[in-house]
């Protein structure tokens, strides 16, 4: 830090708390004055084979298309463990015929790294990146399997486009999208396997994972057999096809039936609201919110200094104070009911991660960074407790420091 701003003392503790506190990067947010009551309770304690149920999955499913705009000729199923094992069933079911190109900018790229080099123990290449920006993406190779993620959750980098992929490849690309889902449009040209779960950006709850089947990933499907033997919660294969019924409402093993229709229910609000140009317009509200307050406060800043690769939906702040302060701080927070869950992920710069997907609102979202601010500058700051002062000389004026 270069110097402070004048620092002016916010005098009084503001008196209005969130409507909703519920800041985490998943499960995430309920959508807006949600309840259960507003949930169809019919098909409750029917069989998920049931044609009833079934008609309500393939329904799902048909809005899940239509939201995200996916091609008629992909495929779209639910699996079991959320994006987690949505995913890694496609790692076991499809990685193996070609060196697999792993593009890393966050916790969970790292757990992809360790799944397909130490697990399945393939030829890989890895680009890291270097603290908090994307890592070279020059280094694709179309020739390859690539695997990366949309939207790192924990570190807050955003991928920006996917014009880094080429059209023509012989490689398949697997996209990890489930906390930058429902955002923007997806060019399906450079996409092969997509996967995404319920919790994160619509609110819906865990558990549950999607993935999308591009033509290519179809024909790897049914061309190839791994070396390794595939459980059956994993297997996508049905003799030497795929499984159709995977693909027509049916699960592996056996969903819960409230969440199906709790998604449905968020899938219908998404629509509501304008499909996926009214989400990125929610999105992109709450994120000036919380960039007029680290513009504001030059104690506060984004970990991604970089704004075109800076989440917009999992956004990571850094603040100018010590740690034992940091975490009396977000104590306060969750027991006054201001915010939830709002603690950096364990593994990254100590901070704060608000999640400012399309389900919170921005009234809430200024209500939480003026209770920040004025917990900050009225029971922290002071020279003791800034970061990385070296020099007293820095610091030009400092008014109503407690």
């Amino acid at each position: 830090m270069d110097r402070l701003k004048v620092i002016t003392k916010i005098k009084s503790k503001p008196n209005i708390k969130p409507i909703n506190p519920c800041f985490s990067s998943g499960p995430c947010a309920k959508i807006p004055n949600y309840s259960l009551s507003n949930l169809s309770t019919d098909t409750l304690g029917r069989s998920h084979r049931s044609e009833t149920v079934l008609r309500e999955i393939r329904h799902l499913l048909n809005e899940i298309r239509k939201l995200l705009s996916i091609p008629n000729d992909f495929l779209i199923g639910t699996f079991p463990g959320s994006d987690t094992g949505a995913l890694e069933s496609t790692f076991w079911n499809l990685l193996g015929p070609k060196t697999v190109d792993i593009f890393c900018w966050g916790t969970f790229g790292k757990h992809w790294v360790n799944d397909i080099k130490n697990e399945l123990k393939l030829k890989t290449n890895e680009y890291i990146a270097d603290g908090y920006q994307l890592p070279d993406l020059t280094k694709y190779n179309p020739n390859n399997d690539t695997v990366f993620v949309l939207n790192g959750t924990t570190t807050g980098i955003w991928l920006p486009n996917l014009d880094w992929i080429s059209n023509v490849r012989s490689g398949l690309t697997f996209c990890d999208a489930t906390s930058g889902i429902f955002y923007d449009k997806l060019d399906w040209d450079k996409l092969d396997i997509l996967t995404f779960s319920w919790q994160k950006a619509l609110g819906g709850e865990a558990g549950h994972g999607i993935i999308v089947f591009s033509p290519r990933a179809i024909k790897r499907i049914e061309e190839y057999t791994p070396q390794w033997p595939i459980p059956k919660i994993f297997r996508f294969k049905k003799g030497h096809t795929i499984n159709p019924l995977l693909f027509d409402g049916h699960f592996i093993n056996t969903p819960s039936v409230l969440c199906i229709k709790d998604f449905i229910h968020c899938l219908e609000w998404a629509n509501q609201i304008g499909g996926i140009a009214g989400i990125k317009t929610r999105v992109d509200r709450n994120m000036d919110v919380i960039t007029r307050y680290v513009k504001q406060y030059d104690w506060l800043h984004f970990l991604v200094a970089n704004e075109e690769c800076r989440s917009k939906t999992s956004v990571c702040l850094n603040l100018d104070i010590n740690n034992n302060k940091l975490f009396e701080m977000i104590k306060y927070m969750e027991k006054e009911k201001i915010g939830y869950d709002i603690k950096s992920y364990r593994d990254v710069t100590p901070g704060l991660r608000i999640w400012s997907g399309p389900t919170v609102e921005s009234s809430d979202i200024d209500i939480l960074m003026k209770w920040i601010v004025w917990y900050v500058e009225t029971n922290i700051l002071d020279i003791k407790d800034i970061k990385d002062i070296k020099d007293i000389g820095q610091v030009k004026t400092i008014k109503n420091i407690k």
